[in-house]
């Protein structure tokens, strides 16, 4: 083998040592972004599940407030109340089915 050969053989085993070393790299840096979208997507859920009992909290604290008296809340209530007879009705319904 000539020395041309020899450096060239030299050049393209850096290059290949190079490029292994970049993907060896990559991979660790793609393993650790699929862990932290992972963490992320978690939080997504459990703030979705606090938004959720949040706005039923709400929703039960205008219900509390309603029923001490005034004249709006009243009809705000009365009507929350017509919406659930209505749920109930249509959850007899289907088991009635």
């Amino acid at each position: 083998m000539t020395e041309k050969e020899s450096k060239l053989l030299q050049d393209f085993e850096g290059k290949v040592n190079r490029l292994t070393s970049m993907y060896n790299h990559l991979d660790d840096k793609y393993k650790t972004l699929e862990e932290v979208n992972q963490l992320l997507q978690n939080q997504i859920v459990d703030l979705k599940d606090q938004n959720e009992s949040l706005i039923q909290d709400y929703q039960n604290a205008t219900m509390a407030v309603a029923f001490a008296g005034s004249e709006e809340n009243s009809k705000m209530t009365k009507k929350k109340i017509n919406q659930l007879i209505k749920e109930i009705d249509q959850c007899i319904a289907m088991l009635s089915k």
